[in-house]
């Protein structure tokens, strides 16, 4: 067994070796690579501890930070490359990592870029070997080392297709896309804490066949500054937002406020954030009719239907949008009819526990209930048990909850209000789950009544993971807490777009509705006993119809 284990290592040094050997970063000064065969070499490797590897590994890699940090680079690099020798030695794959990573680094400051973006390819496929159990295992490694590496990796690329050869700049893009994905399936994987969640392989080829009137629109948050990525039709194209990452996270946090008091002017902060994030790619977003974001950061908190060009017009009348947390994770199905599909209708009209009334709940659900085929339950028949009953019973492809919750940062306290408790997300999504026993799988999750909470770049995952955790196609929920009895009409007039109009998304159907608001076409109906001197509400401010989130497939 030792002399198996034994030529084991030494077949890894020597890969290794050749791997790192072409950027002159084999750890021992002067030395060869190793060879496969030799007693003495064999006697040596396997002789070295693993222990002793990684406790050594780790004062190498401790002195190569602190070099780093002093600007003594070519000493660091010393250090770093001893390191990775001995994270090799104690076949180490999480270490072995960290250490290509930090070479990665180092040779960036050197100003050898094409060895840094090597050593960082490295340092992921490393990650990959790895990656389900540091997620599971530490808390923070997501937000600590995983994430910083991947945006490494992104600046690098989008710096090589920036500068390099431009025959080679839409297949470095194309690295660039999915690199992000990658970043994005293990975010929400940290987010729902998860080791694995579906994905599919993007072909952005097969993609822009597919969907010639749609573009998706990439937004990365890189330490100073927004990169966006465009990938429309046969075209893929790289930019920068014209404004700093701090800049954007401030206006973001000034639109928020200002969108959500009636008494503000928006229009400020709307115009900037416009100005510097989409005003950059308009030219790649031509014949668009559906643009999807695929948000970072600050940029998820930002109501980007109530953004305003300089024409004065809101993005959403010029596109339908669609949040995803990624294409991978949410890839377009084909187009269906929503006509005659059936609905299941929950939600709470009634103050419970220390949560306001919502009295127009009740006219909400009776309104959709009266309107298309449903099963309903609403107040004390909201329960876990009912609901878990109500849904195994029959199949409802479209589901519409308008009940208290909230999407935070953490998903252990994101949660939708039933009648005998709080449902978190993963108990919302096993109670949903109950109905793939039956063949029509939920086709959109609709939760009217909750929001995000303010302030919290992570909590819009929240609504992706509802939708992806229950095996749901896409789900709508709310950025903000709005007027009840707005929310009400606007739901009432998105489902009838949906399901009244042969081939019409969710996304167009969506649209509608907020263009229906805004241009006050829709305001709300008095009823018979309301003072015919009062001037029927006005919704058109984007506070009533900005919020709200499409996130999944669109169609």
């Amino acid at each position: 067994m030792a002399m198996k284990s034994s030529w084991k290592l030494v077949l890894l040094l020597v890969q290794i070796c050749i791997l790192l050997n072409p950027f002159g970063l084999w750890a021992g000064e002067g030395e060869q690579c190793p060879q496969g065969s030799g007693g003495q070499q064999l006697e040596a490797a396997d002789s070295q501890n693993s222990n002793d590897s990684v406790r050594l590994g780790e004062e190498m890699a401790e002195q190569a930070e602190v070099l780093l940090d002093q600007g003594q680079v070519a000493e660091a690099l010393v250090y770093g490359r001893k390191a990775l020798f001995h994270a090799q030695a104690a076949m180490a794959f999480d270490l072995v990592f960290e250490r290509q990573w930090l070479l990665s680094r180092i040779l960036t400051e050197m100003g050898r870029s094409d060895d840094a973006l090597r050593l960082n390819q490295l340092a992921i496929e490393s990650l990959r070997q790895v990656r389900a159990e540091l997620l599971a295992d530490d808390p923070k490694v997501f937000r600590n080392r995983i994430r910083p590496a991947y945006l490494d990796l992104i600046g690098l690329l989008l710096a090589k297709a920036e500068s390099g050869d431009p025959g080679q700049r839409d297949e470095l893009l194309a690295q660039v896309v999915s690199a992000i994905e990658e970043l994005r399936s293990d975010e929400l994987k940290d987010y729902l804490k998860l080791s694995c969640l579906p994905a599919n392989d993007i072909d952005l080829v097969s993609l822009s066949r597919s969907e010639p009137d749609s573009a998706v629109l990439y937004l990365v948050d890189l330490p100073g500054q927004v990169a966006m990525v465009v990938v429309h039709g046969n075209t893929i194209s790289s930019h920068k937002a014209e404004a700093s990452a701090r800049q954007i996270k401030a206006e973001a946090f000034l639109l928020a406020e200002s969108v959500t008091d009636l008494a503000r002017d928006y229009h400020p902060s709307a115009s900037r954030l416009y100005q510097w994030l989409l005003h950059p790619i308009q030219a790649d977003l031509a014949g668009v009719d559906t643009l999807v974001i695929v948000p970072d950061g600050s940029t998820r908190s930002i109501p980007f239907a109530a953004l305003i060009d300089r024409q004065g017009r809101h993005l959403v009348e010029h596109y339908a949008i669609v949040m995803n947390p990624g294409l991978s994770i949410a890839l377009p199905s084909e187009a269906q009819s929503f006509s005659g599909q059936r609905m299941f209708l929950g939600g709470i009209s009634e103050a419970i526990e220390a949560f306001r009334a919502i009295p127009m709940v009740d006219e909400e659900l009776q309104s959709l209930e009266s309107s298309y085929p449903a099963s309903r339950l609403q107040d004390n028949q909201f329960t876990v048990i009912q609901i878990e009953q109500q849904l195994r019973s029959s199949d409802h492809p479209l589901i519409h909850l308008a009940s208290h919750g909230k999407f935070s940062g953490d998903v252990d306290q994101s949660f939708l209000l039933t009648w005998d408790g709080r449902l978190n997300i993963g108990d919302l999504s096993r109670i949903v789950k109950v109905g793939e026993q039956r063949r029509q799988a939920v086709d959109l999750i609709v939760l009217s009544a909750c929001s995000t909470a303010a302030g919290d770049e992570r909590a819009a995952l929240g609504l992706a993971g509802v939708a992806l955790k229950a095996g749901a196609r896409s789900a709508i929920a709310s950025l903000w807490n709005v007027d009840d009895q707005a929310t009400g009409e606007f739901f009432v007039n998105f489902y009838r777009t949906l399901q009244g109009g042969q081939g019409v998304t969710k996304a167009e159907a969506l649209r509608k509705a907020q263009l229906q608001f805004l241009d006050g076409s829709i305001r709300a109906e008095m009823n018979e006993t309301a003072n015919p001197a009062v001037v029927p509400r006005d919704f058109s401010h984007p506070f009533f119809w900005a919020p709200f989130v499409l996130a999944g497939d669109w169609h």
